[in-house]
């Protein structure tokens, strides 16, 4: 269990929330990291709820960041619906274990000490002694002989999957987490769904807070700040009226700023002043008003019948993947597809998505939303229109393109292992192996 540390999401600014960690968040995280101060001394777990877009990722990255400037032990682990497959609760409690003992001696001292004297910890999968053994005891320990505050952010914790990957979770955060030395807190952010909520919502030693309570002039100072960042680059364009006037029109909602001033942001053929005026007559608010700059910016994009039948493939084929990919291995899938007249490179669509999608300038990383509400959008018939994206159309091809994948890439011992008599997990650098000889496309396939 800890031979190998487990990748997780660690999300950046660019990748949908404002590149000033949203500000309200930037506001009050001192609190959070500052564990002696603004909360009770039992206030173990503090919980902001919300609902998608009102920036809750956003608070967890600034209290993150602001714990590591503050030389705070800690760990940041983040959610994410597109890698729900990966089975990311299971390897929670080991990763913040991890980075715990990255980030300070003693504390990795201690948890080798534990794993030492019982190795079948190692192996164990269940969840709560994991967290009793790997981080609860160490920190106990700890907390005797070091004054360090320790933060731990849980981001997302409603993209984990269904009910059942966060039982164990919620379960060690009702039940153990408030037996936490002082000085430790934990941050977790997530939509009130009804399993978490009820979990949380009446345990003393959590505190629950709603991002409806942050008022709105804050809020609106923010965006106002951000759209004035943004669009002060522009040469004079636009004047303080237009900022104010964007900001209002935006109701509070980040993403709909970000995706805006992108929108209207100067390049070839594009006039900002003709864009401004489309963002700002759109009368609509909440999620309508996101799906409007999400429908203008297609609607740029997207002309004619057959650059939206390509659109529409290629999307299909992102959003039917099991997995996230990468351009490369798309590319490779698509050259497999069934019909002569399917088998063309994503690139002539993703790139020019870089607005909605991570992963589209590098051929080797995995393409992402770059916020879930993307991917919202185009699955809803009714807040997409002629954008709707049917992905179960796309299973028959990736299906058919998955075994010509197989039959044209296995070949016995491809990673050249020098015998089969060994298992994979005492192969010392069986990893790195996988990673040279077996392409993204053909271990998805497989």
């Amino acid at each position: 269990m800890f031979k190998k540390k487990p990748k997780v999401t660690r999300k950046r600014s660019s990748e949908g929330h404002s590149p000033h960690g949203n500000a309200p968040a930037a506001r009050g995280s001192s609190s959070f990291t500052n564990v002696k101060a603004a909360f009770k001394p039992f206030h173990k777990l503090i919980f902001p709820k919300a609902v998608v877009k009102e920036g809750k990722s956003a608070i967890a990255h600034t209290v993150a960041l602001q714990a590591k400037s503050l030389g705070n032990l800690g760990s940041c682990f983040c959610f994410t619906r597109v890698r729900q497959h990966e089975g990311l609760h299971k390897k929670l409690v080991t990763t913040i274990a991890r980075d715990l003992a990255d980030r300070d001696p003693c504390f990795r001292i201690l948890l080798a000490g534990i794993i030492s004297n019982n190795h079948t910890l190692t192996d164990t999968e269940d969840i709560a002694e994991q967290w009793q053994e790997f981080i609860a005891e160490p920190l106990s320990q700890l907390a005797g002989s070091s004054t360090r505050n320790v933060v731990i952010v849980i981001d997302a914790l409603d993209e984990s999957g269904i009910d059942d990957t966060r039982e164990g979770i919620l379960d060690i955060l009702t039940t153990h987490g408030a037996n936490l030395p002082a000085t430790t807190r934990i941050l977790l952010t997530s939509r009130p769904l009804a399993d978490i909520w009820e979990a949380l919502c009446t345990k003393k030693h959590i505190l629950t807070k709603s991002l409806d309570e942050v008022e709105y002039e804050a809020t609106a100072r923010d965006i106002t700040l951000y759209i004035s960042t943004k669009l002060k680059k522009f040469d004079g364009t636009f004047c303080d009226d237009d900022i104010g006037q964007l900001a209002e029109k935006s109701g509070g909602v980040f993403e709909w700023a970000r995706l805006a001033c992108d929108f209207i942001r100067p390049r070839m053929g594009v006039i900002p002043k003709e864009r401004f005026g489309r963002v700002v007559s759109h009368t609509a608010d909440g999620r309508n008003l996101l799906d409007g700059v999400y429908t203008a910016f297609l609607e740029e994009l997207v002309q004619g019948s057959s650059e939206l039948t390509r659109f529409r493939s290629v999307m299909r084929q992102i959003l039917g993947s099991k997995e996230p990919l990468s351009v490369k291995a798309l590319d490779s899938m698509r050259e497999k597809f069934s019909l002569e007249t399917e088998r063309y490179s994503v690139r002539i669509v993703l790139n020019f998505m870089a607005s909605f999608l991570s992963g589209t300038t590098d051929t080797s990383t995995p393409v992402r939303p770059s916020h879930a509400s993307f991917y919202d959008f185009l699955l809803d018939k009714s807040r997409s229109g002629e954008f709707f994206i049917d992905e179960a159309r796309v299973h028959s091809d990736m299906a058919l393109a998955s075994l010509r994948v197989m039959q044209a890439g296995l070949r016995f011992n491809m990673c050249a292992l020098p015998t089969s008599y060994v298992r994979n997990s005492d192969v010392v650098d069986f990893a790195k192996r996988v990673e040279e000889n077996i392409p993204m496309h053909l271990l998805y396939s497989c």
